[in-house]
């Protein structure tokens, strides 16, 4: 039982490191989209 708990807990850790890079990529690439639309309209806004 002790190693369907460890490859549960790691499993876990996994799915939660995904779930905070997709959210990192998402953020970045909304991040990237604003910049775009402010170069199309000649103001170069870049918000960090």
């Amino acid at each position: 039982w002790l190693n369907e708990a460890l490859c549960f807990v790691s499993s876990f850790v996994v799915a939660d490191s995904l779930v905070l890079r997709n959210r990192q990529l998402l953020v970045a690439a909304k991040r990237y989209q604003l910049f775009k639309k402010d170069d199309n309209h000649g103001i170069k806004v870049l918000s960090l």
